[in-house]
């Protein structure tokens, strides 16, 4: 899988896992060199890639390592009129019609009917979620069907009051675990509605979808935090919607939290995690369940 935020990548990643595949997830921008990395390693052979990154699946189909790969435009589910105005401005690139290359629009229009596949949720993996740590070339770390399901389910017991009523923002790409689990399978788990954006940089987009579709739960990254604080003209924007957000993947400054909490309105927390636990095993608590288990608590004591 080599996609950003679309809803093609909800699709495959779900569709890989129904027909008993594993999801190899890939960093979109990554050079052919990682791509190959990650082909021979995993031994994949088929890939989901969006059009940008096919000059670099290429060479890995005339090796003989991708034996097809599925082609995702990003104007695929753009709505009118953006549907025209973005092939004018999406990067020149040339597609070669060959056997092994298909696009994703005419696999959809296939009605190929399948039996369902025997999974063992406990010990079949699901996705190979690369990892770089801190000595040589990225591995491998294997989560099962049950990890996910699992981590899923204490995601969103930790956000007080999340349901189906609640709308995610799917900015953290996907291809990270992090992303995966908490803005991915958490809100499909409690189907909730998501908010797909293919890029957490463009932060004018991101401040317009919460509010329009009245974003309730994100989680991001300190940097995403801090660049929203800091937008000119954020004032201006209704962010009122939002009522719990997760931040990771590093240390979250105090000054960034009290910030966000005072445009939002919303709570702000701290949560830890890596990819071998598929990916989250801390989170500091939100005030209202920490109110609610401390008096509790004093209830039982008394």
């Amino acid at each position: 899988m080599v996609l950003p935020n679309t809803p093609h990548y909800i699709a495959g990643y779900y569709g890989i896992l129904k027909a008993g595949g594993v999801v190899v997830q890939g960093n979109p921008m990554y050079t052919e060199r990682e791509l190959r990395y990650l082909a021979e390693n995993s031994e994949a052979k088929i890939a989901f890639a969006v059009e940008f990154v096919y000059p670099n699946i290429k060479p890995l189909i005339d090796d003989g390592l991708i034996e097809k790969v599925i082609v995702c435009k990003i104007e695929d589910y753009l709505p009118f009129p953006l549907i025209l105005l973005y092939p004018l401005k999406k990067p020149k690139v040339k597609v070669e019609g060959r056997r092994e290359v298909v696009y994703w629009k005419d696999v959809m229009k296939y009605n190929a009917k399948r039996k369902e596949v025997d999974i063992d949720p406990k010990e079949d993996v699901a996705v190979f979620q690369y990892t770089g740590g801190t000595t040589g070339l990225p591995k491998a770390v294997m989560l099962t069907h049950y990890n996910l399901v699992a981590n899923a389910y204490q995601t969103i017991e930790w956000v007080v009051d999340a349901s189906h009523n609640d709308v995610f923002l799917g900015v953290l790409p996907y291809f990270h675990v992090y992303g995966m689990t908490t803005s991915m399978n958490a809100p499909i788990l409690l189907g909730s509605k998501i908010v797909l954006l293919p890029d957490p940089r463009d932060i004018p987009r991101v401040l317009k979808s919460i509010q329009k579709h009245r974003v309730t739960i994100f989680c991001g990254v300190p940097t995403l935090f801090n660049a929203i604080n800091n937008y000119p003209g954020v004032e201006k924007y209704d962010l009122s919607s939002i009522k719990a957000c997760i931040s990771g993947s590093a240390p979250l400054p105090i000054e960034v939290k009290r910030e966000f909490e005072r445009i939002t309105g919303g709570k702000l927390v701290e949560g830890y995690g890596l990819s071998e636990t598929s990916p989250v095993t801390t989170e500091i608590r939100f005030m209202e369940l920490t109110r609610r288990v401390a008096l509790e608590f004093r209830f039982q004591t008394l």
